[in-house]
């Protein structure tokens, strides 16, 4: 096999299958030895390094560009912690692997010891069935017979509706624990139109203004949606949201916009935007062996591994994203939407945003995704409209007003010539 990527996706396009294989395996690698030990020091990175700058930009290198000390280096930090994460979910993959091998070999291992076993046993019995002959009348052996297999197929009932109780016990849990993960991971897996028109925005800010772009990653898509998912007091809105099982997925998601980014660039023939601001950046990382420039392409990571993200498989996805990429950030901004949850003082907080100029820039640019009309929870009437988190009539409605105004000012400039 030559040329292979390992594929990320995000949970609710996942097979059931595979969401399964996810949830077993960070139960097993974060709860069981000797997974739990290599575990817990990823997640302990997070943690220790949490109030150390992996949210903070402390650097100088931005001091030409006009920006302040304060912005600088809570860049290099947040992405230097960024690059790490990526890092942690390649290690993490890896350790699932590593136990996924590990438990292939252990079932056949059991099966090769207990196929052994049931021929020792064979034997055995048969042994003994033949020394029993020789010494016990006929007579008595069949009654003895008799009531032995009475006996086995006494146990082996009470064994099976044992078992059957035993496995449907297990399987109820599973099922509650993913019904569980499901309500949770909606906050992340429904989007939203104004998440849609964040990404959209992001993915427009050109390659030479780094700095923008990992304002609006940072603060409006990370900070914020840390603590919409976890709320106040919650694990995912702390200094122990590596903790929780979202953790991983939101991340991921970070990590595709940050790739998606790059590859804007790639079709813009503008390399800068691959390799911004950490190509020239030699040092080694504070947790690892490795420094940023290592882990700026997914498909050359360490270890020769290849890394690419799916777009989520649900049936409206690229219909919309079509329309929404043909409108302006305005005609985008006119579209009928739920309101926008704002960051406030708690994402600040738990995220170090201490610079009032950084404050109120994310204020400023949340404020700007309100909606001029409002939709309610009512207004999404279909079951497309509630899983995009907005009307597609809507969507469809503006791009072909901004159709049919292209078209009108290309017939304008005919008529001028």
């Amino acid at each position: 096999m030559t040329d292979c990527f390992r594929i990320r996706r995000d949970f609710t396009s996942m097979p059931w299958k595979e969401r399964m294989r996810f949830i077993n395996a960070l139960i097993k690698v974060s709860t069981q030895d000797p997974y739990k030990r290599s575990y817990d020091q990823l997640i302990a990175t997070h943690t220790n390094n949490f109030k150390n700058g992996i949210h903070n930009l402390m650097t100088s290198f931005l001091a030409p560009l006009g920006v302040s000390e304060a912005e600088w280096q809570q860049v290099r930090y947040f992405l230097i912690w960024q690059q790490e994460r990526y890092f942690l979910i390649w290690q993490q993959e890896r350790y699932f692997l590593i136990w996924q091998q590990e438990r292939y070999f252990l079932i056949w291992q059991q099966e090769r010891y207990f196929l052994i076993w049931q021929q020792e046993r064979y034997f055995l019995i048969w042994q003994q069935e033949r020394y029993f002959l020789i010494w016990q009348q006929e007579r008595y052996f069949l009654i003895w017979q008799r009531e032995r297999y009475f006996l086995i197929w006494q146990q082996v009932r009470y064994f099976l509706i044992w078992q059957q109780v035993r496995y449907f016990l297990i399987w109820q849990q599973e099922r509650y624990f993913l019904i569980w993960q499901q309500e949770r991971y909606f906050l992340i897996a429904v989007p939203s139109i104004d998440k849609y028109l964040t990404v959209h925005e992001l993915n427009r800010v050109p390659g030479n203004d780094f700095t923008k772009f990992e304002m609006v990653l940072r603060d409006t898509l990370h900070n914020n949606m840390h603590c919409r998912i976890g709320g106040r007091g919650g694990t995912m809105c702390s200094t122990s949201s590596a903790n929780a099982p979202e953790f991983l997925l939101h991340h991921g998601f970070t990590d595709k916009l940050w790739a998606d980014w790059q590859k804007i660039g790639d079709v813009n023939g503008d390399r800068k935007q691959r390799d911004s601001f950490f190509e020239s950046k030699g040092y080694r990382m504070t947790a690892k062996k490795y420094s940023p420039r290592d882990l700026l392409d997914l498909s050359r990571q360490p270890g020769g591994v290849k890394v690419m993200y799916e777009d989520p498989s649900h049936d409206h996805y690229q219909r919309v994203h079509g329309y929404l990429k043909t409108l302006s950030l305005k005609e985008l901004k006119d579209i009928p939407r739920k309101r926008f949850t704002e960051s406030g003082t708690l994402e600040f907080k738990i995220f170090m945003v201490t610079s009032r100029s950084e404050q109120l820039s994310t204020m400023a640019q949340q404020s700007s995704l309100e909606p001029k009309r409002s939709l309610r929870n009512g207004d999404l009437r279909t079951a497309a409209d509630r899983t995009l988190g907005m009307r597609i009539k809507d969507i469809e409605a503006a791009a072909k007003r901004g159709l049919e105004l292209a078209k009108k000012e290309s017939r304008a400039d005919h008529a001028t010539v």
